[in-house]
C-alpha cells in the first residue's frame, strides 16, 4: 500500500512539475497519515494482546484457587474427585458439606475463608464440634487425638507423657503411675521380675528374694524367714 501511494504521488510529480512542490507535500501528508494509523492500529493490538494475557492470567490465577479449595476439601474428606481446577457438582457440593461441617455461612469463600479452610486441613478435624472436643483435650491434630484415643488417653497431655516414656497404652500407664517406680526403666526391670509396684519389690528383696513368684510361694508357706522356707 506504501509503495502504491509513493509512486502514484511520484506519476502526479511528472505529471505536473509546475506543481512539484505541492505534490511532494501532498505525498508526505498521505505518508504521515499512514505511518499514524499504522501506529494506532499496532497500539489497539497490543492493547487486545494485554487484556487477553490479563483474562488468561485472572482464569490461571482462578484454577489455581480452586484447586487449593479442592485439595484441602479432599484431605478433610469432603471431596473425592480429580483436583483438577474445575468448579463443577462435586466442588460445589464439597464446599457446602464443609460450610455445614463448620457452621458457616452459605456462601462464596473468599481468600481468608480458603486459608482458614487449609489451616483446617493441616489439623484434620472434620467438624467443629470435632474441633472443639479434641481442642478441650489438648490435641491441635486430629491424627493425634484419634491415636490418643485409641490408646485409650483422654488429653494429650497424659498421651505425650506416656509417649516419651515409651508407653503405647493407658492401660500400661496408669500402672506405672500407680507403680512408685521413678523411671519406666526401673518400672521395666521390675515388671520382667514379676512385679508391679516399688513396695512390693522393696519388700520381696528386704525378705532376700529377687522374683515376685518366689516372694509369693515364701509368704504362702508361711516360713519366718528366707532359711526355713529354703
Amino acid at each position: 500500500m506504501k509503495k502504491l501511494v509513493l509512486v502514484t504521488g511520484m506519476l502526479a510529480l511528472m505529471a505536473a512539475p509546475h506543481n512539484a512542490h505541492a505534490q511532494v507535500e501532498a505525498i508526505f501528508g498521505i505518508m504521515d497519515q499512514m505511518m499514524r494509523e499504522g501506529a494506532r492500529q499496532q497500539q489497539v493490538q497490543q492493547e487486545r494482546q494485554r487484556r487477553q494475557q490479563e483474562i488468561y492470567r485472572q482464569h490461571e490465577a482462578q484454577l489455581a484457587l480452586n484447586r487449593r479449595v479442592q485439595t484441602a476439601l479432599k484431605e478433610l474428606g469432603f471431596y473425592t474427585m480429580a483436583i483438577d481446577g474445575q468448579v463443577g457438582p462435586g466442588t460445589r457440593r464439597a464446599i457446602g458439606e464443609y460450610l455445614r461441617a463448620f457452621e458457616m455461612p452459605d456462601r462464596p469463600l473468599g481468600e481468608n475463608d480458603i486459608a482458614l479452610l487449609e489451616r483446617r486441613a493441616q489439623a484434620g478435624f472434620r467438624s467443629l464440634a470435632e474441633t472443639r472436643d479434641a481442642q478441650s483435650r489438648g490435641f491441635t491434630t486430629r491424627r493425634d487425638w484419634r491415636a490418643a484415643e485409641a490408646a485409650g488417653f483422654s488429653n494429650a497431655r497424659e498421651w505425650q507423657q506416656a509417649r516419651q516414656a515409651g508407653i503405647n497404652d493407658q492401660a500400661a500407664w496408669s500402672k506405672f503411675r500407680n507403680s512408685g517406680f521413678d523411671t519406666i526403666a526401673d518400672f521395666t526391670a521390675a515388671r520382667e521380675r514379676g512385679f508391679e509396684t516399688r513396695r512390693a519389690l522393696e519388700r520381696a528383696e528386704r525378705a532376700g528374694f529377687e522374683t515376685q513368684e518366689d516372694y509369693a510361694a515364701f509368704v504362702e508357706s508361711g516360713a519366718p524367714d528366707r532359711e526355713t522356707f529354703e
